[in-house]
């Protein structure tokens, strides 16, 4: 599990790191424990959308830039909302447990992944077959 830590408070979070993950989110799930939360990780500062139409309870929103300076605060933000920010991190808690956090405070992340770049041989090695193929039924 990962850990985020915001001064003095400290969050139990599941990563959100494939498109899946994003767009599923907290939505769905009826509630969650105290000090826990989701955290989703982007590759680079990027405008997002986050959307709580799926939600169930009200949220508290951190936006963070890539150093993981606390850029943005939404606090109680209740289920059927829209918001968008410019962020590379962003982290869903229960309404209200942010109210120690300002802007500008640093957070501190354990176990946070590191981007691998995407493995592309499989399928270059894939579109080399084809073409090969395509070319050979081409010359019968």
């Amino acid at each position: 599990m990962t850990t985020v830590t915001i001064a003095s408070t400290q969050w139990e979070v599941s990563l959100a790191t494939t498109l899946a993950e994003k767009t599923a989110g907290l939505g769905g799930i009826e509630a969650i424990h105290t000090n826990t939360g989701m955290l989703f990780v982007y590759d680079t500062v990027q405008l997002v959308l986050v959307t709580t139409v799926p939600m169930f309870f009200i949220l508290d929103i951190l936006f963070f830039d890539e150093n993981l300076v606390v850029t943005g605060i939404e606090r109680f933000v209740s289920p059927g909302n829209e918001i968008s920010a410019a962020c590379m991190y962003f982290m869903e808690v229960n309404g209200g447990e942010t109210l120690g956090v300002e802007l500008g405070m640093q957070a501190v992340i354990t176990e946070l992944p590191t981007q691998q770049p995407m493995d592309l041989s499989a399928l270059i090695s894939g579109m080399v077959v084809i073409m090969m193929m395509t070319m050979m039924m081409k010359q019968i």
